[in-house]
């Protein structure tokens, strides 16, 4: 099935365990129609969904490595990923704070995915990461 909400749907499906996926809202948008094979299995996929309006990774390489020269890397989509997990028969959730996201987590159900939406900044880093043309040897750890 390959990555991110791909992966997770055919990790709990061969583990019947509850799966948790963390993504971002561009990797989310590019593979969101699996959602539908999790609700139509009733699979306990929980996908907490890293929202900083990007496409954080090459975003990220863009601002590390290229002079902060962006290109179509900012997205800025006006998606809400609650009100469309909902439309697919899933459960939908806004965290706004990490007390709001543990609560969420707390009473997700067992048998039903869930998307649980958590806004972070435009320049939030995601680390480690291996710069362009670079090996393990030159991974960068802190920004």
């Amino acid at each position: 099935m390959g990555y991110g909400l791909g992966a997770a749907v055919g990790g709990c499906m061969a583990s019947g365990r509850k799966t948790i996926l963390f993504t971002g809202d561009g990797s989310f948008g590019m593979n969101l129609t699996e959602l539908a094979t999790a609700v139509t299995h009733r699979l306990p996929v929980v996908v907490i969904l890293l929202n900083n309006s990007s496409l954080g990774l090459p975003r990220q390489w863009q601002h590390m490595f290229y002079g902060d020269r962006f290109a179509q890397s900012n997205i800025e989509r006006k998606t809400d990923f609650p009100a469309l997990a909902k439309a697919f028969g899933a459960c939908g959730h806004l965290a706004n704070n990490l007390d709001e996201l543990s609560s969420i987590l707390e009473n997700t159900p067992d048998d039903l995915p869930t998307v649980i939406e958590c806004r972070i900044g435009i320049d939030e880093m995601v680390l480690p990461m291996i710069p362009p043309g670079g090996s393990i040897k030159n991974m960068v750890v802190g920004g």
